[in-house]
This record gives structure tokens, C-alpha cells and sequence, in this order.
């Protein structure tokens, strides 16, 4: 008696899929339901002192008022596209909050197109709709992305780099293209200063010396002429990453050197630990595609391709690198500790994709090793 019923089910679900424009209608719904709440955080919520300081220093920069490290200008204290990307945009559509607001809104929507591109190259138009839907409804990023930060900027430049280069026969202007980008991006945040090298050992991997040598040549062409007209004011960004002893020529830009600290809370493990739960709260379902996928790079002989195995290599240790170097800067520093949660929408929305990898191309068929993943995934 069950059997019509099922097949019934069966055929419902066949002639679903069949009809491949749903799958594109359920990612544009989840791009315009991110559109409206980010607008509307974008007009309803508070500013924080951060949007000011991109948004003022980026106009005073790019109307030639100052210039990025000037002695007795406004301080330099990101890096100098940080500044000159938003203040860019003020200069040709009007000075304010608005404007600053608006282009991360836009930003925010580029994001996800460019996950619907990548997550439907590698797994398919209805994990492109998953991956985005997973981005879209995540009220952390209708609130982070619809501000005049540089979270949002800085995770749309590195989508599109993956976008550019992720691809198993991508032509040599792609890769090339995607190491600038990934040059330029680190001018925007040192933090992100792990995206080029790995990219490019993911390129020598994948696509041989020849490509390679070509994306080395211009993702450091695109770090050494912005230093240079830089230089050598733009040493200090790099004075409070590395170790005092191991760079002892850099203590002339050491800021907090020249005088005395005064910001020193006093923040016990508790609140450190809520800070770190707070980040996985509010990323939850990239951090967890992290965490339960990210562990099936070490079982090489399941995975179908080799171009996907070393694609989640690449995703899975760029956000293992990037959430440890947050969490240290965040958590064990006394700098910003409950800025964890905002530091991991640098990077992210990318995270999905690994998910969505996973499921793609591993294989692992009858074994204990997966019978025990499964009992820790299926719950």
C-alpha cells in the first residue's frame, strides 16, 4: 500500500529537479532576503567609532588632505587600502555614512554571487543554492556587512580570488589576476597576509611551475610597489605582527613604544571563553563545516579527484590558519577579546564551501573509520 505513496514521492522530487531554474530561484531568494535585512540594518543600526575612522581617513586620503603614514597626519593604523577603497567611493557618490553603508550592502550581495559561481563549479547548482541560502539568512552578517567596515570588503576581494583561481582549468590570466587580488587584499588587512602565499602553493600544486612562477611575479609585484610608495611609514603594520626579536630593525615603528599604554583590561578566562562561543554562534554554520569537514583532508584515498581533495586542502587549512591567528590576536591578547565573532566575517562565508566539497567528492564507502564519522555528523 506504501509503495504508490513512494513513488509518488520519488516522481515529485524527480520532476523537481528536473526543472534546474529552481535551484537558481531559491539562491536569488536568499540574495534578496540578505538584501533586505542588510538594508534595513544599514539604516537602523547604531555607528561604531570604526565606520567613522574608515569613512573620515578615507576621504582626507584620496581628497589629497593627507597621505597614508604622513608624520602629524591622521594615523595610519590599517593598511592603506583599508582607507582609500571607501574613500574612493565617497569621492564619487557623496561623503557620509550613507554611501559607506550602501557599498558594503553591495559588497555583502557580491559575496554570495560569487559563492554561487564557485559552490555551483565545483558541486553543483542546488549546493550553490545550499551554500548561499547557508550565507544569506545569517542574521551576524545582515548586521556585519551592511556596516562601513572592512570585514565585508575584505571577504568579497578574497571570494573572488578563490572564485578566479578554484576552477581545474582556469587559463593563466585568472590565476594571475587572482594573485594580484590576493596582493592587493593583503594591502588591505595585514591580517589576511596567509591568503597569498597559499594561494600560490595551491597554484604550483594544481597547475604546474609555469602558472606559478607567473602568480608569484604578480601577486608580489602588487605588495612591493605598494610598499613602496609606502615606504617606509608602512613598516609600522608590520612592527605589531612580528616579534620584537626577531625584527629589531623595526623598533623605530613600534607605536606602543613611544609611549605609554593605556588600554590593559583586565578580562579573565570566562569572558574569553564567551567570546569564543560567541564567534562560533554567530558563524555556526561555517564554523561547523570547518570542523566536521575539514578533517576529511587527512583521508586522501576516499576523495574522488584529486582537483577536489586539493581544493578543500586550500579552504581547510587557509581557515585553520586564519580562525588561529584571530583567535590569538582576539582571545589571548588583550587588544580586542570580544572581537573574535567579528574578526571570522574577514574570511567565513568561504568556509561553507567545504561543506559543500565534502559532499561532492568523498567516498569513503563501508568502513569503520566512517561509521564512526557518521555517528558524530548524523546527530
Amino acid at each position: 500500500k506504501t509503495k504508490p505513496i513512494s513513488n509518488g514521492v520519488n516522481l515529485a522530487i524527480n520532476w523537481i529537479q528536473s526543472f534546474r531554474v529552481v535551484a537558481e530561484l531559491i539562491a536569488l531568494a536568499g540574495v534578496f532576503v540578505f538584501l533586505l535585512q542588510a538594508l534595513q540594518s544599514a539604516y537602523r543600526q547604531a555607528s561604531i567609532l570604526d565606520e567613522g575612522l574608515y569613512l573620515v581617513k578615507g576621504f582626507l586620503f584620496t581628497s589629497g588632505r593627507y597621505i597614508p603614514f604622513q608624520p602629524d597626519g591622521p594615523w595610519t593604523n590599517q593598511m592603506p587600502l583599508s582607507y582609500l577603497i571607501p574613500g574612493a567611493i565617497q569621492l564619487l557618490f557623496g561623503t557620509g555614512l550613507r554611501t559607506g553603508r550602501i557599498f558594503s550592502v553591495i559588497l555583502g550581495v557580491l559575496i554570495l554571487l560569487g559563492l554561487w559561481i564557485l559552490s555551483r563549479r565545483l558541486a553543483g547548482r542546488w549546493w550553490a543554492a545550499a551554500t548561499v541560502l547557508a550565507a544569506a539568512i545569517n542574521p551576524a552578517y545582515w548586521n556585519g556587512y551592511s556596516m562601513a567596515v572592512s570585514q565585508v570588503l575584505v571577504a568579497c576581494i578574497l571570494t573572488w580570488v578563490l572564485v578566479l583561481a578554484i576552477d581545474e582549468n582556469a587559463p593563466l590570466w585568472r590565476l594571475c589576476l587572482a594573485s594580484l587580488s590576493a596582493g592587493l587584499l593583503l594591502l588591505v588587512r595585514v591580517n589576511m597576509t596567509p591568503v597569498l602565499p597559499l594561494l600560490l602553493l595551491y597554484i604550483f600544486g594544481q597547475h604546474g611551475w609555469k602558472a606559478g612562477l607567473w602568480s608569484s611575479l604578480t601577486g608580489g609585484l602588487a605588495v612591493l610597489i605598494l610598499h613602496a610608495i609606502y615606504w617606509p611609514g608602512i613598516l609600522q603594520m608590520w612592527a605589531s605582527w612580528i616579534p620584537a626579536s626577531l625584527t629589531p630593525f623595526l623598533d623605530p615603528w613600534r607605536i606602543e613604544d613611544l609611549g605609554i599604554a593605556v588600554w590593559n583590561p583586565a578580562i579573565g578566562w570566562e569572558d574569553r571563553l564567551a567570546s569564543l562561543w560567541d564567534g562560533v554562534r554567530f558563524n555556526f554554520i561555517p564554523t561547523l563545516s570547518l570542523a566536521l569537514f575539514g578533517v576529511l583532508i587527512f583521508q586522501r584515498k576516499y576523495w574522488t579527484k584529486i582537483f577536489y581533495y586539493r581544493t578543500t586542502v586550500l579552504l581547510s587549512i587557509l581557515s585553520l590558519v586564519l580562525v588561529a591567528a584571530h583567535a590569538w590576536a582576539a582571545l589571548l591578547k588583550n587588544y580586542c577579546v570580544f572581537c573574535f565573532a567579528g574578526y571570522l566575517e574577514f574570511f567565513s562565508p568561504v568556509m561553507i564551501l567545504i561543506a559543500a566539497l565534502a559532499f561532492r567528492a568523498w567516498r569513503p564507502g563501508k568502513t569503520t573509520a566512517y561509521a564512526l564519522y557518521a555517528l558524530l555528523v548524523i546527530p
